[in-house]
Order: structure tokens, then sequence, then C-alpha cells
């Protein structure tokens, strides 16, 4: 991912609003929230998204731009644009893309504390 690319053009499209970078020295993922409501409305551009699941929060990712490939209770779904994807509490997931674009939406609003990383797929 070419991270200050992605980060310049979600600056551009999306001014002051929060940019996350999931981790600085290797980043995959980049959420930028777009509504921080009871439900959370995001943009992200996605490489990998790491195993991980939520206690109280139902998720839809749906692709803009590009391909993603979701792990998701053990079954493989391939994402194209305009396909979306409804992830339930407590369902462990991940993702795959190539700088894939995606809305995410978040009910109830997206919070850290209920974004619950796993070692993996299987956990």
């Amino acid at each position: 991912m070419n991270i200050k690319r992605v980060l310049a053009q979600l600056t551009k499209l999306y001014p002051g609003k929060n940019i996350v970078v999931n981790s600085p020295e290797f980043p995959l993922e980049v959420i930028c929230e777009l509504d921080e409501t009871n439900q959370t409305r995001a943009v992200g551009i996605i490489d990998f998204i790491r195993p991980h699941y939520h206690k109280v929060n139902t998720e839809v990712y749906e692709v803009t731009k590009g391909e993603l490939i979701i792990y998701l209770k053990g079954k493989t779904t391939l994402l194209k644009k305009g396909e979306r994807i409804k992830i339930k509490p407590y369902a462990v997931h991940s993702g795959v893309g190539k700088e894939t674009c995606i809305n995410v939406y978040s009910n109830p609003g997206w919070k850290l504390s209920d974004h619950i990383m796993v070692k993996n797929i299987q956990d």
C-alpha cells in the first residue's frame, strides 16, 4: 500500500475527518471515520484486515473499488464492486485486498473497546 498517497487522498476527500492507520510501521488497513453517531459509517482502504470480532457491533462491508476476499466463520467469500457482506457480533473475520476501497457500516457506532483481535482465524 502506498500509505502517503492513500492518506493524501483521504485527507483531500474528507477534510477534518479522523483517519486511523491500523499499524503505522506496517500499514495494511486505513479507516476514515465519516459519521460518529449511533451507526458509524467509514471508508476503508484495505490490503489486509487482521482477524478480529466484535461483541456488540454488526458490520456491513461494501466494496466500492477493487475486490476483497473475506474470511468469515470458516468460509471464504470474494466481494466485487457493489457487493456487500453482513458481519454479526462474535463472528471472527478478516480480509485481503489490494488497496481495495470499502464502505463500512457499524451498528451501533464503532468503539475500540468492541474491536477484539484474535491470533488466527480459528480462534
